[in-house]
């Protein structure tokens, strides 16, 4: 007897056999699926805000300019990321800028000054303080150099660098000596003589006479104002006595 002999006598066994175990199979596998528990992962959701919407770029030109961007050299490439939107850009240049203005001002008031000065030489006059016109009588009665009966004519000459003499005056003293009495000199940024002493190695003379004329004199000298010039400048008149 072969084997499809055996299928043939029994067909019906082995039909039932096979679906015992087929239900079998289905049950275990429901069975299995009902107390299984598939734990689902957590969803995040994303909150989009559309209240500033942003322009749209278009990507497509901006890669274009991007291209043409890129094959040109780049030559030099300066960034101020503190720039100030002012002209100044840090306390200093503004400490600079106001220092600026203040000589301005100065060199302002100092020029008005001059010109005034020039137009009306009594208001440096009124503001030099007088001499004693019996100041003259007076030394040449106690001064044995002093004489009336000899005229002396007094030159006066000065260097005061970036200065100009505004109101000068000349001794007016008659004194019997002649010579040269050279003082040396400090003005102020206003053009004051604020300190004065006899320079002795350019002073020909030793008299008293010529001597103290040229100081009386020179303290009365008035020179142009400049507010960016040193406070003291350095300077020289000179006195030339000529015995006429």
């Amino acid at each position: 007897m072969n084997i499809v002999d055996v299928i043939i006598k029994y067909n019906h066994g082995i039909i039932g056999t096979l679906a015992v175990h087929m239900i079998l199979f289905v049950w275990f596998n429901i069975e299995n699926m009902s107390f299984t528990v598939i734990n689902p992962k957590e969803k995040v959701v994303a909150v989009l805000d559309y209240i500033d919407d942003s322009p749209i770029i278009d990507i497509e030109t901006d890669l274009q300019d991007q291209e043409a961007f890129d094959s040109e050299p780049i030559t030099n490439v300066t960034a101020n990321t503190n720039i100030d939107k002012t002209t100044y850009t840090s306390s200093f240049d503004t400490e600079k800028a106001d220092q600026q203005v203040l000589e301005e001002l100065k060199k302002l008031e100092a020029d008005e000054f001059e010109t005034i000065s020039l137009d009306n030489p009594e208001l440096l006059e009124k503001e030099s303080s007088s001499i004693n016109p019996q100041l003259i009588d007076e030394e040449a009665k106690e001064n044995k150099e002093a004489s009336f009966g000899n005229d002396v004519v007094a030159t006066a000459s000065y260097s005061v660098k970036n200065r100009t003499a505004l109101f000068k005056k000349t001794p007016s003293y008659k004194c019997k000596q002649q010579g040269v009495v050279r003082i040396l000199i400090k003005v102020n940024q206003k053009g004051k003589v604020v300190n004065h002493e006899i320079d002795v190695n350019n002073t020909s003379t030793d008299s008293e006479c010529l001597i103290n004329s040229a100081l009386e004199y020179v303290k009365e000298w008035r020179f142009s104002q400049d507010f960016n010039d040193e406070l003291k400048k350095s300077g020289w008149v000179e006195f030339k006595y000529i015995k006429q």
